[in-house]
C-alpha cells in the first residue's frame, strides 16, 4: 500500500529536503496518499519509536522478513500493536501479510517492553509519550525529570554552531536567540514548560556551540538559511577541536569530507586563529592556510561544494572530487599539509537516524530496528505449539562494555561526513550467514588503511581519527593497530595524549575502553575521546582520537605500541568489500 512506503520514504528523506516534517509532507506534489494520513502516521510512529524498536530487534523480525526496511517495520508495527483500526492495508496484501504474522511475537515483546518501563496498561505508556516534557520529580541535582526520560524516550537537544565565517555568538545570541532564556544543563533545556519556548545552554566544551529544545524550528529562520547557523551534533564538533589549527599549520587535508560541517568547523577555526592574530598585531609571517576536502564521489562531492559556499568557507577550502587513498603523499601539491583530519564511513551503530531536516550531518533522534537482532523469529509462521530451541553457539561481537548489546547497524556503511559507501554489500544469502564480527573486521581493515595512509604524508605532524561507532573494533582496535604499524614506528607518530589535548576536551571525563581483542597502554586509552548515546551530555554515540608525530621520524623509531601484538603491515591489506 502506497501510504507505508510513501510515509517510509518521507521519513528517510534521502534527498536531504529542507523544512519540517509536516512541511515537507504537505508540500510533496507526488503523494498518492492523503497527506493528513501520512503525516499522521510518521508522528505517531516517531513518537513510538524508541518501543517499536527495541520490540522489533528482541523480536527478530527483520532478520525473517528480508523485504522490510527497518523504517517498514516500524510504521507496520506501528499500526499492528498501537493503532486503533490496525494496519491499513487488506489482509492478503503483501505489507499486512509480512507483519501479521508474527503478531503474536511482537505483542508479547511489547507488553514486556511496557512492563520493562512501569506502566501496567497501554492507555497509560500511550499518555506519557503524548505529553511534552514535564515536572514528575527531583533528580539528584535538584532538576526536574521529564517524562520523556521517566518513559525511557530519549530526547536529545538541538545542538547548533554558530558559524564565526558569517556571524559572531554574541550576535546571534542578542538576535536569534534573544528571547530564549539561558539556562546551565542539557536537562534543563529538554524542560519545555507551559508558556515558554524553550531554552539555551551555552556548551562549555566546544566553543561557539548551543543547544536548544529539539522540537524549536529554524530551518526557516533567516539566520540558518544565510549560514550562519549550522545544525551539528556536539560530537562532530569534536573532530577539528581536537585537531587544533594553528597559525604555523600549512596546508590541512579533511580526507572523507562530505556533507562538509566538519570542514567548515576548520575553516571557522582558522578564521578565528587569523583574527586573534591581528588584534594581538602578531605579525603574520605564517603561511595561507588551505583546506583540502576530499570526496570521491561526485554528487557528494557537488553537496561538500554547496555546503562550503554557504558557510563563506570558500578562501580556505578546495573541493578535490578524488579518493583520499590515491592520494600520493609525496606529490608536490601535497607538501605542506602538517594535520590532516579524518573521519571515514563506518557502521553509524552511534548515530540518530537522518529523517530530521534541522540536523545536516547526524538528524533526529529516531532510533531504527534492526536486521541482525541477536533473537530470530522461526523462519516459518507455523511453529504454534513448539518450543523455541535458543541459539546457544550464537555470540555477538564485543560491543562498548558501557553500551551493552548496541545494535548493529541497519545499512552496511554510514557517512558521518565521511566519504562515499565502502564498495561492497552483503546479499540476503550472506547476511545470513556473516556474523556481525567479520563485517566489522572488514571495515576496521579499511579505516586502519585510511589512516595509516594519512600518516605517510612527509610533512604532517597531527591527525584526528573519529567514527559516529560504538563498537571497539572501528575505534581503539584500530587505533592500536595503527601504532604498531611500521610506517607509525618509522615516522614517530603516538597518540595526543590527555594532557596535550585543547582544554574543553582534555576535561571531557568518557574516554577509551579496551575490548576482549585489544589491550592498550592507559596513555593510549586516555587519548581516546568517546560519547554516548542516550545520557545527560545529549550527544550521539561518537569515537576520536587524535595523533602526533614527534621529529619527522625515521627507519628504526620505535613508536606507541597500543597492544602487545599486532600485524605491523596491515594497513597494506587491500579493502575488497564484505565476502
Amino acid at each position: 500500500m502506497s501510504l507505508y512506503y510513501e510515509t517510509a520514504t518521507i521519513l528517510e528523506n534521502k534527498s536531504h529536503t529542507d523544512g519540517s516534517l509536516k512541511s515537507r509532507i504537505y508540500s510533496n506534489k507526488e503523494l498518492k496518499s492523503s497527506p493528513v494520513s501520512v503525516y499522521a502516521l510518521a508522528s505517531n510512529a516517531t513518537r513510538w519509536a524508541e518501543i517499536l524498536k527495541e520490540v522489533i530487534d528482541r523480536s527478530g523480525l527483520l532478520g525473517v522478513e528480508r523485504k522490510l526496511t527497518p523504517h517498514l517495520a516500524l510504521l507496520l508495527s506501528h499500526d499492528l500493536l498501537i493503532a486503533k483500526n490496525g494496519v491499513a492495508a487488506p489482509k492478503n496484501h503483501v505489507l499486512n501479510l509480512a507483519i501479521s504474522r508474527h503478531k503474536a511475537r511482537l505483542s508479547a515483546e511489547f507488553a514486556r517492553v511496557r512492563l520493562r518501563r512501569g506502566f501496567s496498561t497501554i492507555q497509560e505508556l500511550k499518555e506519557s509519550l503524548s505529553q511534552c516534557p514535564v515536572a514528575t520529580e527531583k533528580d539528584s541535582n535538584g532538576l526536574d525529570k521529564n517524562i520523556f526520560q521517566e518513559a525511557g524516550i530519549l530526547k536529545y537537544p538541538r545542538w547548533i554552531r554558530i558559524n564565526t565565517l558569517k556571524t559572531t555568538t554574541g550576535g546571534q545570541l542578542s538576535t536569534t536567540f534573544e528571547s530564549l532564556p539561558r539556562v546551565e544543563s542539557n536537562q534543563e533545556v529538554l524542560r519545555k514548560e507551559n508558556g515558554v519556548d524553550g531554552s539555551l545552554c551555552i556548551d562549555t566544551h566546544i566553543p561557539n556551540l548551543i543547544s536548544i529544545f529539539p522540537d524549536i524550528d529554524y530551518t526557516r529562520h533567516p539566520a540558518y538559511r544565510s549560514g550562519h547557523l549550522i545544525f551539528q551534533d556536539k560530537a562532530s564538533c569534536f573532530s577539528a577541536y581536537l585537531l587544533e589549527p594553528r597559525l604555523s599549520d600549512g596546508d590541512l587535508i579533511d580526507a572523507c569530507a562530505a556533507p562538509g560541517n566538519k570542514t567548515t568547523h576548520l575553516a571557522a577555526l582558522l578564521q578565528e586563529l587569523s583574527h586573534n592574530n591581528r588584534s594581538n598585531n602578531t605579525p603574520q609571517n605564517h603561511p595561507h592556510h588551505r583546506i583540502i576536502a576530499c570526496e570521491r564521489d561526485a554528487d557528494r562531492a557537488a553537496t561538500l561544494s554547496q555546503m562550503v559556499r554557504r558557510a563563506g568557507a570558500d578562501p580556505f577550502v578546495e573541493v578535490l572530487n578524488t579518493d583520499f587513498l590515491k592520494l600520493n603523499p609525496s606529490d608536490p601539491r601535497f607538501a605542506n599539509v602538517t594535520a590532516l583530519l579524518l573521519d571515514p564511513s563506518c557502521s553509524g551503530s552511534g548515530m540518530h537516524d537522518r529523517s530530521d531536516p534541522q540536523n545536516e550531518e547526524e538528524g533526529s533522534a529516531l532510533p531504527l530496528p534492526s536486521r541482525d537482532a541477536l533473537l530470530p523469529l522461526s523462519t516459518t509462521a507455523t511453529t504454534k505449539g513448539k518450543k523455541r530451541k535458543r541459539n546457544k553457539g550464537r555470540k555477538a561481537a564485543h560491543t562498548n562494555p558501557e553500551e551493552p548489546s548496541p545494535t548493529p547497524p541497519t545499512t552496511n556503511t554510514v557517512q558521518s561526513d565521511g566519504g562515499a559507501p565502502t564498495p561492497g554489500g552483503l546479499t540476503e544469502k550472506e547476511s545470513q550467514e556473516t556474523p556481525l564480527q567479520k563485517r566489522l573486521h572488514a571495515l576496521s581493515t579499511f579505516q586502519t588503511r585510511l589512516l595509516t595512509h594519512a600518516f605517510r604524508f612527509p610533512t604532517a605532524q597531527r591527525i584526528t581519527y573519529s567514527t559516529c561507532s560504538v563498537y571497539v573494533e572501528e575505534n581503539e582496535g584500530v587505533i592500536v593497530r595503527a601504532l604498531a604499524s611500521d610506517v607509525a614506528r618509522e615516522r614517530g607518530w603516538r597518540v595526543l595524549r590527555r594532557e596535550e589535548q585543547v582544554a574543553g576536551l582534555r576535561d571531557w571525563q568518557r574516554r577509551g575502553i579496551e575490548g576482549e581483542f585489544v589491550e592498550m597502554k592507559e596513555e593510549v586509552r586516555q587519548a581516546c575521546l568517546r560519547c554516548k548515546r542516550g545520557t545527560d551530555e545529549g550527544t550521539m554515540g561518537f569515537f576520536v582520537c587524535g595523533f602526533v608525530r614527534e621529529g619527522l621520524g625515521g627507519a628504526g623509531r620505535e613508536g606507541q605500541e597500543g597492544m602487545g601484538e599486532a600485524e605491523g603491515d596491515e594497513e597494506e591489506e587491500e579493502w575488497e568489500g564484505f565476502s
